[in-house]
C-alpha cells in the first residue's frame, strides 16, 4: 500500500514538473521530499535545527556586540566565545533531550494525520501552503497567548503549576539562548500549542511543507524576540506586523505587555499596547 502510495506522488510529481534535465532534477527533488513527508523524525528535527542555527547566529552577534560595548570584557574569549558558545549552558542541549523525549513518546501513542505533503509545487498547492503558513503563525501566537496571559494575571495556582518565573530569571542579561530556558510545564505548553496548530490548519491538518516552514519561522522568531542585539533583524524592519517580537524584552523587564510572542493585535485590542510603547521604552533603556 506505501509503495502504491508512492508511485501515486511519483506520478504527480512528475505530471507537475514535465521533461528535461531541469524537470527530472526537480522531480528528484520532488521524490525526496516526498520520502521525508513519510519520516516522523523529519517535523522536529527541522524545529531542533533552526533553534540549533538561530541561537548560534544570535549568540555570536551578542559576543561581537559585548567586545563593542566592553561587556564581559574580563571573559575568556577563545573560539567557544565566538561561535557563541561561552559562556557554557546547559540550558539549549537539556531543553533539546526534554523536547525529542517529549517527542517519541507522542509520535508513539498518536498517530499522524493523513494529509498532503506539499512537494508537487503546483499553483494551487502553493497557495495552500501560503495560506496555511499564515494561518498556522496566527493560529500559535493567539493561542500561546490566552496561555501566556494566564501565566501571568491568571489565579496563582496556575503560575504556579506552569513555574513561568523561571524564564524570566534573566531580565538583567537575556540572551538569545534563553528562549529555551523554561519550566518543564511552560516548555511543554508550548511544544502542546506547537502541535495543536499544525495539525488544525484553515483546511484541516497542514501539508508537511507547510508544517517544515512552520518549524523554521516560530523558532527563529522566538529567538530573535530573546536577543541582545542593538537591530533585530525582522521585527526592527516590520515593527508594526511583529511588535510581539519587537518588545518581548521589555515584557521580561516589566512583565506586562507585549504577551503575544508575535504580532500586536490582542494586545492592542485588550491593554491599547501598540508598537510606539516599544519604541519610547527601548529609546528610554
Amino acid at each position: 500500500e506505501r509503495r502504491v502510495g508512492r508511485a501515486s506522488r511519483a506520478a504527480r510529481v512528475h505530471e507537475v514538473v514535465g521533461e528535461g534535465a531541469p524537470a527530472q532534477a526537480m522531480a528528484q527533488v520532488g521524490l525526496l521530499c516526498e520520502a521525508a513527508a513519510e519520516t516522523w523524525w523529519v517535523e522536529p528535527f527541522v524545529a531542533t535545527l533552526s533553534f540549533a542555527v538561530s541561537i548560534n547566529a544570535f549568540s555570536i552577534a551578542e559576543a561581537k556586540s559585548d567586545v563593542k560595548s566592553k561587556r564581559h570584557d574580563d571573559g575568556e574569549r577563545d573560539w567557544l566565545y565566538w561561535f557563541g558558545l561561552r559562556p557554557l549552558s546547559l540550558v539549549t542541549p537539556a531543553a533539546g533531550l526534554a523536547y525529542w523525549a517529549g517527542i517519541y513518546v507522542w509520535v508513539s501513542v498518536v498517530s499522524p494525520p493523513d494529509t498532503q505533503s506539499g512537494c508537487d509545487l503546483s499553483f494551487w498547492t502553493l497557495l495552500r501552503l501560503a495560506a496555511e503558513l499564515v494561518f498556522g503563525l496566527f493560529a500559535y501566537d493567539a493561542i500561546f497567548f490566552a496561555i501566556h496571559l494566564l501565566m501571568h494575571r491568571g489565579p496563582r495556582w496556575f503560575g504556579r503549576a506552569t513555574y513561568h518565573r523561571r524564564h524570566h530569571t534573566n531580565e538583567t542579561d537575556l540572551r538569545a539562548m534563553h528562549v529555551l530556558q523554561h519550566s518543564f510545564f511552560d516548555g511543554s505548553l508550548q511544544v502542546l500549542v506547537n502541535i495543536v496548530a499544525q495539525r488544525n490548519g484553515i483546511f484541516g491538518p497542514k501539508m508537511r511543507v507547510a508544517r517544515w516552514l512552520h518549524n523554521i519561522i516560530v523558532p527563529y522568531l522566538l529567538t530573535e524576540s530573546h536577543a541582545r542585539v542593538q537591530q533585530l533583524p525582522v521585527a526592527s524592519r516590520f515593527p508594526s506586523l511583529f511588535p510581539g517580537v519587537l518588545g518581548h524584552r521589555q515584557h521580561h523587564t516589566t512583565g506586562g505587555p507585549p504577551f503575544q510572542q508575535f504580532f500586536g493585535y490582542l494586545d492592542h485590542r485588550i491593554f491599547g499596547f501598540s508598537v510606539k510603547d516599544v519604541e519610547t521604552t527601548s529609546a528610554s533603556s
